[in-house]
Order: structure tokens, then sequence, then C-alpha cells
């Protein structure tokens, strides 16, 4: 069998050893009871409860009281709670009686006590403090009688008759409330030694009435009836006592011996109050006042009411502010950021004080921003100095070798230049010299002319260049430096010479080649400088040599040789005029500007270059043309009588036969079979560009064809056209053409027909009446109709204008069989 050996903490071991619980037990030691419940109390080692020994109505106790009562329970002095029944106290809420149920009552031992017989009211000790109405209360015995009593000198009674609460004067009341006298001469008193008021002329003086001869003489005033002095003289104060006494020394106003409150003129008052200070004392004051020095002199400032020096709080300090703080130090000090004057031979590198400040250090070293010290810094100029100097030093050895390189390299070439430019000895040569205007130059000649290649020929080619020599001596005593120079921006031609520039020594001469391009076909005369320089005198002089030259014949002419005469017309290619060249009457097309576009100006060579090959009896003459800019123009053969439309537009004035008119279709069928022979297509036969020279029907010539691109240096043909005013008109165009196809020489032969067909009719083709604008005129081609036979027109002639216009090109004749054609006619 298990037997316990520790109980839980409210349960006890009993013998058995079982544990078991008591009422009212909340902690044991295992053996007997320790801590009780509240409504418990331990004795002999057992919880009793509280109401079994205190009462029904005690909660909580003690071994010796209750402490806690329930239900208005009062607890009396032998600690046991009572109801308010027991107890005649009112209702308490903390366990002791705080009133009586009868106000006569009064708490005793926590208990309500019975009071006094007729007593209303009675105090804690149960004496009565007011009796009930109709009785009296006697202050000898405490007691409630029927009768008041006489109170002898009483001028005031309590509301209920019944005792004094106010003496007449010279009288006091008592703690029975009986009106006792005063001392003699007191008026006024709260006890027979302790007098409050006096008679006239009498002072209070211990509680006793005395004469007024003992108070201080410095009072001005004193208090009536009392030995206390209301106002004191100047100078004074009144103690503790009521006395006046002196105030301390140069003080005029004061509260007691120790503190002054204003002092006497020209003196202050401490800030403590404790003494009046002379301003006599206030040594480097510049303002004074009651207060002290209000501002001191230069290198003082106000400390405690007077002048400190500023070094005193500073050493070393001259300037400081109104708190001490030093804002400038002497001569040769530093202020640092501290406020502290530092000497300079305690700074660092610095070597220069101004304004309390570092402004100078030594070298390589400046001041930092508050300049109170000197820091490392490098100086800007010295390193641009030493980087110019080591810049410098570079540039000049750099310098000094180009200048050696470019001075053994012009040696060399000097020697090569000599080498190849045949520098020799005067006195050595056959070469023949003339003398010059200038006395140490001699040249071989003064002309300088130009010549063609082959033996006999004079002339030289065109945008080629040619050859000459000239030889240029030194007969002097000095070294000679010799160049030619030349012009610039010369429309005519281009020189150059090589060398260039020589040097020649005494005694020498050199061989100058001159190098001659003409740019277009002209005569040249012309001067060129010879330049030399004495290089020991340092003198320079000029020779002019001519230069002579003329060019062969090209297709490239000489603006000065072009004489315009008359405005023939103007076309959208440019201007034409009536002029001569070299004696001949010729036709002469301004074009229109290019400036700057390299595409027309190339297109506009090419056309030259393609004219120049042309050499036909039915193809105009083309002279040339000028290729300079702003002076652009072609230069062709002119032809008196214009062109064939002209010839057709002043038909009532002129009457061709038909037989000239059929002659000026065979020599363009002539023309055009040149250009087709030779695989060119004309695209823009039309009679415009037919020229007429000659009426006459036994002339082998009649009439040249022209215009066969040099008019368009654009081709408007093969570009998107519209046929609207300005750009041309379609009447001459084949089909293939105004449908922007492909085309062939075929092309030109539909040309023809149209033309051939006009100069039938003698007309335009086209009647302005059926045909307004050009468009239609293009529908019309376009669609495969053609113009009708007109009566003049024989019926052969017709049906060659028909083979020429047919709609495709491939049922169109050739050239040869158009020339034959018209052979037949």
């Amino acid at each position: 069998e298990t037997k316990c050996k520790i109980c839980k903490s409210n349960e006890i071991l009993n013998a058995e050893e079982t544990c078991s619980t008591l009422n009212g037990v909340i902690t044991t030691n295992n053996k007997v009871p320790l801590v009780c419940e509240p409504s418990y109390y331990l004795i002999n080692n057992t919880c009793k409860l509280c109401n079994e020994t205190f009462g029904n109505l005690c909660q909580k106790c003690t071994i010796n009281s209750c402490v806690s009562c329930g239900l208005t329970g009062v607890v009396n002095t032998d600690g046991l709670c009572l109801s308010p029944d027991f107890s005649e106290c009112t209702e308490s809420f903390n366990t002791y009686c705080s009133g009586c149920s009868d106000k006569s009552d009064f708490i005793k031992n926590n208990v309500c006590i019975q009071n006094i017989n007729n007593c209303d009211v009675t105090n804690l000790n149960g004496k009565c403090v007011n009796c009930v109405k109709g009785f009296y209360l006697d202050y000898n015995t405490q007691m409630c009688v029927s009768t008041p009593q006489t109170v002898n000198d009483c001028k005031t009674l309590y509301f209920k008759g019944d005792r004094c609460v106010r003496c007449k004067s010279t009288f006091y009341l008592t703690e029975n409330h009986a009106c006792l006298k005063c001392s003699e001469k007191c008026l006024t008193c709260i006890s027979n030694t302790n007098c409050i008021l006096c008679d006239n002329n009498l002072i209070v003086k211990n509680g006793f009435c005395v004469s007024g001869s003992d108070v201080s003489d410095n009072c001005n005033k004193v208090v009536t009836g009392t030995s206390i002095c209301a106002l004191c003289v100047s100078k004074t104060f009144r103690n503790e006592d009521g006395k006046c006494e002196n105030c301390m020394e140069n003080c005029v106003e004061c509260r007691n011996i120790k503190t002054c409150t204003f002092c006497e003129s020209n003196h202050f008052l401490l800030t403590n109050s404790s003494a009046c200070i002379s301003y006599d004392n206030l040594i480097n004051c510049e303002d004074k006042s009651v207060r002290g020095c209000l501002k001191c002199s230069f290198g003082y400032f106000v400390e405690n009411q007077f002048c400190s020096s500023c070094d005193s709080k500073t050493t070393n300090c001259g300037i400081c502010n109104f708190v001490g703080k030093c804002t400038s130090c002497l001569n040769d000090f530093i202020l640092n950021e501290s406020s502290e004057c530092v000497s300079k031979s305690q700074v660092d590198n610095c070597i220069k004080v101004s304004d309390s400040k570092c402004t100078k250090c030594t070298f390589w070293h400046v001041p930092d921003y508050t300049k109170t010290k000197c820091i490392a810094q490098a100086v800007w100029w010295v390193i641009l100095l030493c980087v110019l100097f080591i810049i410098s030093i570079f540039v000049i050895i750099i310098a000094m070798s180009i200048y050696f390189f470019i001075a053994i390299l012009n040696h060399h070439k000097t020697e090569k230049m000599r080498e190849k430019c045949c520098l020799f000895d005067i006195k050595k040569t056959n070469i023949e010299f003339v003398k010059t205007d200038i006395v140490d130059i001699v040249v071989n000649k003064k002309c300088i002319e130009f010549c063609g290649k082959t033996e006999g020929i004079t002339k030289i080619p065109v945008a080629i260049e040619s050859r000459e020599l000239i030889c240029v001596g030194n007969v002097g005593k000095n070294v000679i430096k010799v160049q030619f120079s030349l012009k610039d921006n010369c429309t005519k031609y281009s020189i150059r010479t090589e060398p260039k520039i020589m040097t020649i020594p005494k005694g020498k001469a050199i061989e100058f080649e001159v190098f001659l391009t003409p740019n277009y076909s002209c005569i040249i005369e012309d001067k060129i400088v010879l330049v030399s320089a004495n290089l020991k005198k340092g003198e320079t002089s000029q020779i002019y040599i001519e230069t002579k030259a003329e060019t062969e014949m090209s297709t490239r002419l000489d603006p000065d040789e072009l004489f315009e005469e008359k405005l023939l017309g103007e076309g959208s290619f440019g201007v034409v005029y009536k002029g001569k060249f070299r004696g001949n009457e010729v036709a002469i097309k301004k074009m229109k500007e290019f400036g700057n576009d390299k595409t027309k100006s190339n297109e506009f060579e090419k056309e030259v270059l393609m004219l120049d090959k042309f050499r036909s009896e039915y193809v105009v003459h083309f002279y040339g043309a000028v290729f300079i800019p702003n002076k652009i123009c072609m230069v062709t053969e002119f032809a008196q009588y214009g062109s064939l439309n002209d010839l057709i537009k002043n038909r009532s004035k002129i009457t061709i036969q038909k037989g000239v008119k059929i002659k000026f279709m065979k020599d363009m069928a002539n023309g055009l079979l040149y250009l087709h022979t030779n695989g060119i297509v004309h695209r823009d036969v039309k009679p415009d560009n037919l020229l007429v020279f000659s009426l006459g029907l036994d002339d082998k010539v009649n009439a040249k064809l022209t215009d066969f691109g040099s008019a368009r240096n654009i081709n408007l043909l093969m570009t998107n056209m519209t046929f609207t005013k300005g750009i041309g008109t379609p009447v001459y165009m084949a089909p293939e053409v105004l449908k922007q196809e492909k085309y062939k020489k075929s092309a030109d032969i539909y040309s023809f027909g149209i033309t051939l067909y006009e100069t039938f009719k003698w007309g335009e083709a086209y009647e302005k009446e059926k045909f307004k604008f050009p468009w239609k005129i293009a529908e019309f081609v376009i669609s495969g109709k053609r113009l009708e036979k007109k009566e003049i027109m024989c019926e052969k002639h017709f049906k060659l204008v028909q083979n020429c216009w047919s709609q495709r090109p491939e049922d169109r004749p050739n050239i040869d069989e158009v020339v034959n054609n018209l052979k037949a006619f």
C-alpha cells in the first residue's frame, strides 16, 4: 500500500499518513496550517472563523480584533462588530462610526454616547457646544441652564445670546467667553500681557505700553500706538523689530543691511545688490550707468559690470566682442578657429600675418580657407612655366629637327634638281646669253615662243601641255634665288615652270622648263615675271619675259573671237545671235547657265564631242563651243533663210517651187541617213530643225539638218511629260514616244513623215480649229488615226507620208528607202 509523504499546499498529513483538507486553510507546511483565508484567523495552529469570535458582521479580522465589518457594522473599542441598533451610529462604510443618529450624542470608543441634557451639539470631547432652544450654555460648568448668564463688558453676544464673542475696548475675550481688563493704557490686547494698540504718544514694547521716545530718530512716521516705524528716513531701512537702521555705504534705498536697491549718483549697484561702487572704479569704460559699464574702450570688454582687457581672457588678443570673444589678435599673431591667438612662429610655413590672418605662406604653400594655417598647394604658374619650358624645348627640338630635315631634303632636292635641271657653268657653254635690266642676271631669250612638236608646225594643240626652255644665269658676285611668277585664274591658258624656285651660285646658269596648256583655240601674247633675290644684299628685282603661242583650230573656241551682231531668237535652250567668227557669219547659241550642275556640264561636253565628229554636207557645220562659265555657247553655220518652219510661216511673202520643197526633203533625208548610218537618233526631226541655205534648184545642197541633241541638254522625251503650255507639242512624236515606250530610228522616220506632210501641204499638219489642245493630238495619234490627204498632194507623195507615219514602227521604211523614193520624185 502506497503512503503519502507530501500533501497539496492546502492539505495536511495526518497520523494515518493520508492527506486531509481543513476549512479556511490556504497554505500548510504539510503538518499544520500557515495561512488562512480572509474570513478566518490563525490561532493554535487552527483557522477559526472571524464571525464566531468578533460578531456575526465581522468579515475580516486579526487574532485580536475585527478589521472589516459588513452591513454597515462598526468596530468598537473591544474589536467587536456591532450593528447600528447597538452602536446608534449612522450608516458607515468604513467599519468605523462616522456620526450618531442623535445629533446630541457624541462618539466615544467608536460608539455613540448619550449627550448632556438639553445639549444640541457636542464636540468630540463630549463637551456641549450649543444648547437646545430655551437653554443657555454655562461656560463654567459646561452645562445647559434655563437662564442666560450675564457677561460684563461684552460688546457683541452670540446670536443665541448665551455667550460673548467680542469685548469692549480695553478688554479681551477669554476661552470661557468672559471679558477681562487689558493692561494699563492698552486700548486693544489679546491677553493681559500682550497689548496690540496703546493710547496716544505710547507705543507697544514687549506686550506693554511704554513712552514713544524709545523709537529710532531715523523714523519719519511711527505706527500709531506701537514701537514700529512705518516710514524710515533716506539711506535707512526698517529692521525686523520695526527700527530704522543705516543702509550700506553710498546706498540711497535698501531693504536690509546687505542688500541695496538704489545707489547715490555717480555710483552703480553690483548685480547681487551687495554694494554701491563709484564710477571712478570703472577704468577703461566709455559709457557708465547705474548698471555699471555699458561700453568699454578699444581692447576691453564688459565683464561683471567692469571692463576687462581682451588679453585677460585670450592671451595676446587685441580686440574682442562684448562677451570677450577675441576677434583680432596683436601683431604677428593669428586668430585660430578656437578664437585663440597663436604666434606666427607656431604656424608652419606662415611668413606674413595681416588682420589676425595668415595672408602669405612659404613657396608651394597657401593659406587654407580659414587663413589660420598653411597647406601645401602646387603653384600653377610654376607648373605652367615648367610645362611651357618643356614644351618649348620639345618644340625647339622638333622645329630644329624639322628645319635640319627640311634643309637636308632641300639640299638633296637641290642637288637632284641641279642634276635634273642642268645647272652648268656659263663660261663653259656655247649658249648665247643676253643682258637684262638686272646687272647680275642674264637669259638666253627674252621671249618664249611655243611651237608644235613637229618641225615646221608653229601652232600648238589645245588642252595639251606644250614645253619650251629658258636659261637663266648669274653673272654677279653673290648667290641669287630665282623663280617665275605666273598668272592665276587665267581662262585662256595655264602655265607652270620646273623647277619652281632655284638658287644659282655665281658664274652658274640653270635651265627652266616652261609648260603651257591652252584651254581653247586662241592666240596667246602675254608676259611672265622672273623674280630674283640677292641673298647677301637682301634685294629683290623683277624681269618681264614675253610668252607667245598660237593654237591649232579646235572646237574649243575663244570667246574674244566671237562678235554678236543681231538677236535671232530665244528658246528653252537659251538665246540665238547672228554673229561673226574669224570672218565667217555664224549662229551663236548661248546656253542657259548650268551653275554647279555637273551633270548638265558633262552632258554639254558630250554633245560638243559628238557634234565635232559630224562631217556631212547635209548637216549644219559646227565650228565649236565656249566652255567658260557664264559664257557657254555653241557656234554653228548661219542659214540666211532661217528654218523650213520660217519659210512655211512666211509663205505669203516667199513663193517656193514644188521641186525646191522636194529638194528640201531630200537634203533632210540625206542628213538623217548620215546620222542613222553612224548609229545616231536625231530625236527631234521637224521643220524647225532644217535650216535653209539656198532656194536655187540647181544648188547641190539647199537645206541642212541641225539641232540633233544640242538644243536639248536634258531629254524631255524620256521623262514623264504632260502636254501643257511651255512643254512642247506632240505633233512630231511617234506613238511609241507618246506612250513612253522604248523607241529607235523609226521614231525619226515618223517625225520625218509629219514634216513631209507639212512640206507638201505647206502649212501646219494639225489645224488648231480641230485640235485645240496638245493632248488631243496625242490621243488622235495613239488611237491609230491619221490626217487625210490634201488636194494639193499627189498620190505618190501622200503614199510615202503614210508609210512613214505607220502606227507600228516595224511597218515604217528605213531612211535608205525614203532617200530612194525622194530621188524618184
